[in-house]
């Protein structure tokens, strides 16, 4: 008897521990969510200029649902600070929801936004994904909270320290005022196309040179010019694919607008394609391989390609194939000219002629079945 009532005992406590959690009775803070992501945000020595963005925002709730994936719950109260322009994954979000059983749903969501945004960095700006692997998102009754910043667990003892007897004192900065910043239009493309069988055609003689666009035209003039003073007949199709691809990442740069989750990010509307890479020269993936593969194809190496996906959450992703002295290599520009690195040899040429092997193990994903086998060893002399 005695045993069953220490169980039902220890039911009624567990119970009502539980409820007390999923109503924030035993976790209250006098600080809104506000207040507690400005704390966490001042611990952090350093950091980048940050927007600012809470409920009377218009873009957010835009965020919640578009970067934030949260479904079916949506909080009370909330602040999201993020890095302002620039390819920086800095982020510091502080949410309140009616129960902790919401909280912990956000938490959860926040986890697999780490997870994506990870994938989203790697390759083209390392440092900045590696702040994401150890970055953090944590639960405290029925607020939920994010840390991708260079300091996450002081920033999220900071946030804990909100719920002591003695919390820590406000900032000393301006106070915020929302203002009404409309959602803006995604920038519209120049109705002019990227035409490469144009181009290819000019270039072989097939058709008129008038016959090309504005835009095809001067793409087709800046190949000219560069093949011009890089390339000769004597060359082996080993150097002139050297030539091209360190051409290319000394010419441009990832365009870093293209990852910022800011409202205002002004990405160029052409960096999938040569012409984004020429003449802002700004380009993400597809730009860098849609560029090589216009230049393998007009100095006759044969090349292919890849639409795939990297990292652990699968993130769209290109890049090319190409074959030299008979074998096929894989060659990915975009991540031999990351952002934030120094371009050192080891970096230049990590993923420069490698096989299928070494592309798997740093998590390059691709339909292996419609693509040649590269199983040769690196080829960099």
């Amino acid at each position: 008897m005695k045993h069953m009532k220490k169980i039902l005992i220890c039911f009624i406590i567990t119970a009502l521990l539980f409820s007390c959690e999923s109503n924030g009775i035993s976790d209250v803070s006098p600080y809104s969510a506000y207040q507690m992501a400005q704390i966490a945000a001042a611990s952090q020595h350093g950091a980048p200029v940050l927007q600012l963005f809470i409920p009377d925002d218009d873009y957010f709730r835009q965020y919640l649902t578009d970067k934030y994936q949260f479904s079916g719950f949506e909080p009370l109260d909330g602040a999201i600070y993020c890095a302002n322009g620039g390819m920086l994954a800095f982020e510091i979000a502080v949410f309140e929801f009616e129960t902790g059983r919401e909280a912990k749903k956000a938490r959860d969501a926040l986890l697999n936004y780490i997870k994506h945004r990870t994938g989203v960095f790697m390759g083209y700006a390392p440092k900045q994904a590696a702040i994401l692997e150890s970055s953090v998102a944590v639960v405290r009754g029925r607020y939920a909270a994010l840390f991708i910043c260079d300091e996450p667990l002081l920033a999220n003892a900071e946030f804990m320290r909100c719920f002591d007897e003695e919390p820590p004192l406000l900032p000393e900065i301006e106070p915020y005022t929302a203002e009404s910043r409309p959602i803006p239009e995604p920038a519209e493309r120049q109705s002019e196309l990227y035409e490469p069988e144009m181009i290819l055609a000019v270039w072989n003689g097939a058709a008129a040179l008038d016959g090309l666009s504005y835009k095809n035209r001067r793409i087709f003039d800046m190949c000219t010019e560069v093949i011009g003073e890089l390339i000769t007949d004597e060359m082996e199709d080993y150097d002139k694919e050297l030539i091209i691809h360190n051409w290319i990442t000394g010419w441009a740069d990832y365009d870093n607008e293209a990852n910022n989750n800011a409202p205002d990010a002004a990405p160029d509307p052409d960096n999938d394609n040569p012409y984004g890479l020429f003449f802002s020269r700004k380009a993400i993936c597809s730009g860098y391989s849609s560029t090589f593969q216009l230049f393998m194809d007009l100095i006759g190496i044969e090349c292919i390609t890849v639409s795939g996906t990297s990292g652990d959450a699968h993130n769209e992703h290109a890049w090319n194939m190409v074959n030299i002295e008979g074998e096929w290599y894989h060659v990915d520009l975009t991540w031999n000219d990351p952002f934030g690195i120094e371009p050192t040899d080891e970096v230049r040429y990590k993923y420069f002629n490698v096989n299928s092997d070494f592309m798997r193990e740093t998590l390059h994903h691709w339909d292996e079945g419609a693509y040649p086998a590269a199983s040769a060893e690196k080829l960099l002399k």
